[in-house]
């Protein structure tokens, strides 16, 4: 038993020791950096932060309407959710940008609502699925819940289809008409696909002003 307390004696010594050298050493960097005797590097933001940055700022320049405190819940939200499907959020963003120019209750001639621009039939089916409570057209005018059914919906065209112009032209014309035109080997539109990996080309520029 003696031996034993010695022992935990000994550890506790030891780490108490451990502790004041990196207290003392760091008091000693910021002694001399503050004397001007050495300079020590910044630390770089960590990458997280600069990408719900870089969303943050895209929100704010996009003429949302959104309060500041929700497009930055919403910027969170954005990386989350693409990371989570294992999406660039910038291909995310390119298809806000498309589909509702980043307007969160925007309703398309069609009937399609919020962000992503999602059909009632088609965001009843998603929220039902992830567990979402339904509420009709305002759980599709939440900005939140509307970029989570969005991904979800992307996410499920990408494993049926296997390529991504062919899941964006499934997302905007529906994965029945892509089915049956790949089924007759017909043309698939483009103009759309297109326009989505264009934004998210300009996204994806370093020099895009953001």
């Amino acid at each position: 038993m003696l031996t034993s307390e010695k022992t935990l004696s000994f550890q506790k010594r030891f780490l108490l020791s451990i502790c004041m050298m990196y207290i003392s050493s760091g008091l000693l960097l910021a002694s001399l950096h503050w004397k001007g005797i050495i300079e020590v590097p910044r630390v770089e933001p960590c990458e997280q932060f600069r990408s719900e940055e870089e969303i943050f700022t895209i929100l704010r320049c996009s003429g949302s309407g959104l309060p500041r405190a929700e497009q930055r819940k919403l910027a969170w939200l954005i990386l989350r959710e693409s990371r989570k499907y294992g999406q660039d959020y910038r291909l995310t963003l390119a298809i806000i940008k498309t589909e509702s120019s980043f307007r969160s209750r925007c309703t398309s001639s069609k009937g399609a609502k919020g962000l992503m621009q999602i059909r009632p039939y088609v965001g009843q089916a998603i929220a039902r699925d992830i567990d979402i409570r339904w509420e009709g057209d305002e759980t599709l005018f939440n900005p939140h819940l509307n970029v989570k059914m969005g991904l979800h919906y992307l996410s499920r065209l990408l494993l049926r289809f296997g390529n991504l112009k062919v899941a964006l032209t499934a997302y905007n014309f529906g994965p029945s008409f892509v089915r049956k035109r790949l089924k007759i080997k017909g043309k698939l539109p483009s103009r759309y696909s297109r326009k989505v990996l264009k934004a998210y080309r300009e996204f994806s520029q370093p020099s895009r002003g953001t």
